[in-house]
């Protein structure tokens, strides 16, 4: 297994502590169970069995594991990647964007397929990134079968930062929307209205 510094991105092997470059610890090991787990700060928990890295379960309550702590266990480097589209955008993005962005086709995709929380929104939601000044926008987009009349009703999401223009573009909004939901054949359907949830 290769393991990159966090610090100078040399690539090191499993079995460095230090990294070969920079000389920055790269590894440690978990108190409780002695499992080694790359030493970075997307890395508070051990991997294996949830126990507070530098601590041993003999500090009683100090070591338990958040939904969010276990979130960014998993998935730190994507989550790093959203908050900084996000922090950087002008305008509100959707998470459709968002899941292109750190290499999903769609924002429905997981991340890991046997993981049903690794989608955009779950992350985004799991890790409370709205917590830290930013807002969503939730758009019920709704289109009518061509023959049928009958009529599905999707839903895409965005976010952006707390005071920004909020105004979305509405073809915006059908074209992100179509991206996400590459299951549904949208040429027997035609787009019949937005409504904000």
């Amino acid at each position: 297994m290769i393991i990159f510094c966090p610090y100078c991105g040399h690539e090191n092997t499993k079995n460095n502590n230090n990294c070969n470059k920079c000389d920055k610890q790269i590894l440690t090991s978990c108190l409780d169970c002695g499992s080694i787990v790359p030493s970075n700060i997307e890395y508070k928990f051990c991997l294996e069995c949830g126990s507070k890295l530098g601590y041993s379960s003999s500090n009683k309550g100090k070591n338990k594991v958040t939904k969010k702590d276990m979130v960014i266990m998993q998935y730190g480097h994507q989550l790093e990647q959203i908050k900084e589209l996000i922090s950087k955008s002008l305008t509100f993005v959707s998470y459709q964007y968002l899941a292109e962005k750190i290499g999903l086709t769609g924002c429905y995709e997981k991340i890991n397929p046997t993981d049903e929380k690794s989608t955009v929104g779950y992350l985004i939601y799991l890790a409370k990134i709205r917590d830290l000044g930013y807002k969503t926008i939730t758009y019920q987009v709704k289109f009518q079968d061509k023959i049928s009349n009958d009529s599905k009703n999707l839903i895409m999401r965005y976010i952006g930062k707390v005071g920004i223009n909020d105004e979305i573009n509405e073809k915006d909004i059908v074209e992100e929307t179509i991206k996400a939901y590459p299951q549904v054949d949208f040429a027997k359907f035609q787009f019949a209205s937005i409504n904000i949830k």
